[in-house]
C-alpha cells in the first residue's frame, strides 16, 4: 500500500477467520503483561501524552484545529463546575476530573476474569493505570470512590506501587501490582484477533485496544448457573447461543489508531462453527481476491 493510498484510507473493517500469521507485539497493547492471560474481556488505552507526536502530525490535528471542538472539550468540565449551585455536585464533577484525567493520560486497562470456583461475584473486574507521577493523587482518589462504596457488595479495593495504580471488584487490589504468569501478552489468541487485517495497516502503537474471548465467556456463563443451582436454565441459554450465533464466535478484537497522517480501525472476529443468525449477518462468507480487485484504489471506506 502507497504513502498517499494509507493517507486517504480513514477506515478498514477486516474479518479474521480463523487466521493465523503476524501477531502484533505484546509491547502495542497498554499494561497487558499486567492482566491475565484468560482475561474475558480487555480495553486498553495507550495514553494521549504518548499519542501525542502521532497526533501533531496526523490528519486528524487539522480536522479538528478547524472545528470548535478542542477548545469545547477544555472549557466543559469548568464551566458545569462553575454553574452548579449544587455543592456536591461540583464535588462530584471535581471527582471526576482527578479520575479522568490521569487515565487519559497515562496508559490504563480495564480487564474481567471469570472467579473461578472462588467465593463472590462470578466475574472480577480489575482497572489498572501506570499513572507516574499522576499516582498518588489518582489513587486518593480512587480511595475515595472504594471507601464510599465499603458497604456494598462491589467492596472495592484500591492498591499502588511505584507508578501503577490499581483498583479491583471482588479481590484484592494488590493482586494487580504482581505480573502474572502467563499474561495475556502471551495469549496467541489475543494478539490474532487485535492485529491489522491489511498489510501495511498496522499502527505502530494503538491508541485503542479491544478484546474479548466468547468462548470463555460463555463457559463462565455456564460454571456459574451450575454453581447456583441453576443448570436447568443452560439448555434455553445454549438455545439463544447457537439461534444467535454467538456459540459460533470465538474471540473478537479492536484497535485503532495512527498510521502515518491517517486514523485507523478496524475489528476482527474468530468464527468456529456454522454462522447462524447476527453471525451471518455481521461476518458473512469473506470476499475472494477477485472481489476485491473490483474495489477501486482510491475507496475511503470499506466495510
Amino acid at each position: 500500500m502507497t504513502v498517499r493510498r494509507r493517507q486517504r484510507l480513514v477506515l478498514a473493517i477486516g474479518l479474521l477467520l480463523a487466521a493465523a500469521g503476524a501477531t502484533t507485539p505484546a509491547s502495542a497493547a497498554p499494561l497487558d503483561q499486567r492482566v491475565p492471560a484468560g482475561a474475558l474481556l480487555y480495553v486498553g488505552w495507550q495514553a494521549a501524552d504518548a499519542l501525542a507526536p502521532a497526533y501533531a502530525g496526523s490528519n486528524l490535528k487539522g480536522f479538528l484545529e478547524a472545528s470548535a471542538l478542542p477548545a469545547l472539550a477544555v472549557e466543559i468540565p469548568d464551566l458545569l463546575q462553575q454553574r452548579s449551585a449544587d455543592p456536591e455536585m461540583a464535588a462530584q464533577l471535581q471527582f471526576a476530573a482527578s479520575v479522568l484525567g490521569p487515565l487519559w493520560r497515562h496508559p490504563t486497562a480495564l480487564f474481567v476474569t471469570a472467579a473461578g470456583d472462588q467465593p463472590g461475584p462470578p466475574y472480577r473486574i480489575g482497572l489498572l493505570c501506570e499513572a507516574g507521577p499522576d499516582a498518588a493523587p489518582l489513587a486518593r482518589a480512587l480511595g475515595q470512590f472504594a471507601a464510599a462504596l465499603a458497604d456494598t457488595s462491589l467492596k472495592p479495593t484500591v492498591a499502588q506501587d511505584t507508578g501503577c495504580v490499581a483498583i479491583a471488584f471482588g479481590f484484592p487490589a494488590r493482586d494487580l501490582l504482581r505480573i502474572p504468569a502467563p499474561s495475556l501478552a502471551t495469549n496467541p489468541d489475543f494478539a490474532r484477533a487485535v492485529r491489522s487485517p491489511l498489510p501495511g495497516l498496522t499502527a505502530t502503537a494503538p491508541a485503542l485496544l479491544a478484546y474479548a474471548d466468547m468462548h470463555a465467556f460463555l463457559a463462565s456463563l455456564d460454571a456459574f448457573l451450575a454453581q447456583r443451582g441453576l443448570a436447568g436454565a443452560q439448555p434455553a441459554f445454549h438455545a439463544v447461543y447457537d439461534a444467535t450465533g454467538l456459540s459460533s464466535i470465538s474471540q473478537a478484537g479492536f484497535a485503532a489508531g495512527f498510521a502515518g497522517k491517517s486514523w485507523v480501525q478496524w475489528a476482527n472476529l474468530g468464527i468456529t462453527g456454522p454462522r447462524r443468525g447476527i453471525v451471518r449477518l455481521i461476518a458473512p462468507e469473506p470476499f475472494d481476491a477477485a472481489a476485491l480487485r473490483m474495489i477501486p484504489n482510491d475507496a475511503v471506506d470499506l466495510a
